[in-house]
């Protein structure tokens, strides 16, 4: 197995671990959640940056903050729908983020996409759409599955522009324009509804 692969296995196990903490937190408010993520990502990616000597802000600025806005947009979105549906109902919605970044690559990067494949992306959405047709429990509603289709689209709009820097920005400064655009964002708008965490929940933020 190349390390692409085994890096989008972890990948994949820590956002599972992710979602799960948020899915614990529904008391707090999805501002102030993005804000406790972002936060510690920039610390970190910060120092990492530092430790490498690489250049902290990068070279095309307005690239990566599109990417920061995106994704901090899609994010927050995402985060919404984990606290409003079932759990595997948001992740399978999410899962539509890759169909989204094919998409727009197409228009963005000029990259093909084969007649077959437009099928599958098809029935991705219709999947989808059955999951409020086989929910007996009431629990999905068609606007938190609208909130998060658009999630899916902002990410897929955030992966594009990655790709897009793959070839002028160290992969820790992409990462760091992340929090860099999230942070000061997030405590703005935390700041008005924010609820102090108790006992547990600072295990689950961190």
């Amino acid at each position: 197995m190349n390390k692409g692969a085994q890096y989008m296995i972890i990948s994949s196990f820590a956002f599972s671990l992710m979602h799960l903490c948020v899915k614990a937190l529904p008391h707090i408010p999805v501002f102030e959640l993005v804000f406790f993520r972002s936060i510690s990502s920039l610390i970190i990616s910060y120092f990492s940056l530092k430790k490498k000597g690489a250049p902290v802000f990068g070279k095309n600025k307005k690239v990566l903050l599109a990417r920061g806005l995106f994704g901090t947009i899609g994010l927050s979105l995402f985060f919404v729908t984990l606290q409003n549906l079932p759990l595997a109902g948001a992740v399978t919605i999410q899962y539509l983020s890759p169909i989204f970044t094919a998409i727009f690559a197409v228009f963005l990067l000029k990259e093909r996409v084969r007649s077959r494949q437009w099928l599958f992306f098809a029935l991705a959405f219709l999947g989808v759409f059955l999951l409020k047709g086989f929910d007996v429990s009431g629990q999905i509603s068609y606007k938190f599955v609208a909130i998060g289709i658009a999630s899916a689209c902002f990410s897929g709009l955030a992966y594009n522009c990655i790709r897009l820097l793959r070839r002028t920005e160290n992969p820790l400064v992409v990462v760091f324009y992340f929090p860099l655009v999230a942070t000061p964002i997030m405590a703005t708008l935390s700041f008005f509804n924010w609820v102090n965490p108790k006992g547990g929940d600072w295990v689950y933020l961190l």
